[in-house]
């Protein structure tokens, strides 16, 4: 038969039932977990938070009936976590992937949950779309027929790409890319109205040539794309 005894430790109330184990009666672990991972807009690839540049996942948890406001941050490379205790009760819950700067580049708000006592509320996993610059150039000449041909970076003594942006009023961006590549994406973006520049340079760092300064509306559901043709 099995015997039942109270112990008292620290403050903590253990009810121990013989050889099945004991139950923290005083543990409150009544709080969020939440998991995670981050892919491209319109494509789904999946990508690293290093890559991405975005270092911090923040949760946001709002009682519906107080009112009060709990914030919680994670390492986005942990791909999840768990949130501070929280008092028992209907949450709205806004997760954010946050870029180096603290800018919210994604974000997914949900609810209502339920926080209980001395439980964990499991959310459901949460996938970040990001948006990024998709670049992509081109150096051209005129060979000797009068006709277009492509030139290596190596041809025009280049070495570097860079991509400059400004998101409305804000300051301006760099983005920077090795020329042999022909590509490059960038970190994570917030969308919004843009205006962009995009710059071929020497190993000096000096300018070869470059475009206008352009405009692009960089939406939700579609990738911000640029292609270039550097013309000699």
């Amino acid at each position: 038969m099995l015997s039942t005894s109270t112990l008292w430790r620290a403050g903590v109330t253990l009810l121990c039932l013989g050889a099945v184990g004991c139950v923290i009666e005083d543990a409150d672990d009544s709080a969020f977990a939440v998991s995670w991972n981050l892919a491209y807009v319109a494509g789904g690839q999946l990508v690293s938070c290093a890559d991405a540049g975005t270092p911090t996942v923040q949760l946001q948890a709002r009682h519906l009936q107080s009112q009060n406001a709990y914030t919680t941050s994670f390492p986005c490379a942990d791909l999840g976590g768990v949130s501070e205790v929280l008092p028992s009760g209907p949450y709205e819950v806004t997760l954010s992937l946050l870029d180096a700067l603290g800018r919210p580049v994604s974000a997914i708000a949900n609810g209502p949950f339920d926080i209980s006592r001395r439980r964990l509320t499991r959310l459901p996993d949460t996938q970040f779309q990001i948006q990024a610059w998709d670049l992509a150039w081109i150096i051209s000449g005129t060979d000797p027929t009068g006709g277009m041909s492509i030139l290596a970076c190596a041809d025009v003594g280049a070495q570097t790409v860079e991509l400059f942006t400004r998101l409305g009023s804000e300051g301006p961006e760099m983005f920077e890319f090795d020329c042999g590549l022909g590509q490059g994406t960038s970190q994570a973006i917030r969308t919004g109205n843009y205006a962009y520049q995009v710059r071929l340079l020497d190993p000096a760092r000096q300018v070869l040539a470059e475009t206008d300064v352009l405009g692009l509306r960089v939406e939700a559901d579609r990738r911000a794309t640029v292609d270039v043709n550097f013309a000699f």
